[in-house]
């Protein structure tokens, strides 16, 4: 992949604080490039749900599985 341009702010990562770093630096006004490997936006909230969601079926009892957001 190559890219081609002058960027004041460069954020290598979708997660919801990479996220939010580029949209602050872009209202400020700077010229700004947002990388996420996945191809998609949320990070781990994209991967697995939020924090400790992937081990809620620990504490449901009979729940054999993952649950599926």
């Amino acid at each position: 992949m190559e890219l081609f341009g002058t960027y004041d702010v460069v954020v290598v990562g979708g997660g919801t604080e990479g996220v939010s770093a580029a949209i602050s630096s872009a209202r400020a006004g700077a010229n700004t490039l947002l990388i996420e490997r996945l191809g998609a936006l949320g990070g781990q909230m994209n991967v697995q749900g939020p924090p400790g969601f992937a081990y809620a079926h620990m504490l449901t009892p009979g729940e054999s599985r993952l649950l599926e957001v």
